[in-house]
C-alpha cells in the first residue's frame, strides 16, 4: 500500500509587495497581475479565486505556476503554495437539517 500521496492541485496566493518604505508597491503588483493575466489566457486546469489566489490543476498545466513564480521572485513577491491531493470542492454545504 502507497502511503505517499502525488499533488494534483495546488492553491497559489500572491503577498501584495510593499517598497523600502512600507508602502503598497503597485508596479510590481501590476507586473504580476499583467503575468497572471497572460499565463490565463493560454493555461489550461486554471481557476482565479481572487485577484492574488489561483487554483491549478497540476495534471493539465504547469507553466502558469512557472511563469507567477519566476515573476514573483524577478519581483520579491511572497507567494505561499498549499498543495492538495485532489481538487477542493469549494461549493460544498452542509446539508439543510428539517
Amino acid at each position: 500500500m502507497n502511503q505517499f500521496h502525488t499533488a494534483t492541485f495546488a492553491i497559489l496566493i500572491a503577498e501584495y509587495p510593499k517598497d523600502d518604505r512600507g508602502k503598497d508597491d503597485t508596479a510590481k503588483w501590476s507586473l504580476l497581475q499583467a503575468t497572471a493575466t497572460n499565463s490565463v489566457k493560454t493555461a489550461k486546469g486554471i481557476e482565479t479565486l481572487h485577484e492574488n489566489s489561483w487554483q491549478i490543476d497540476l495534471n493539465t498545466d504547469m507553466n502558469f505556476l512557472i511563469d507567477i513564480l519566476a515573476c514573483a521572485k524577478k519581483n520579491e513577491i511572497a507567494l505561499r503554495i498549499l498543495l492538495l491531493d485532489g481538487e477542493p470542492n469549494w461549493t460544498r454545504y452542509s446539508p439543510t437539517k428539517k
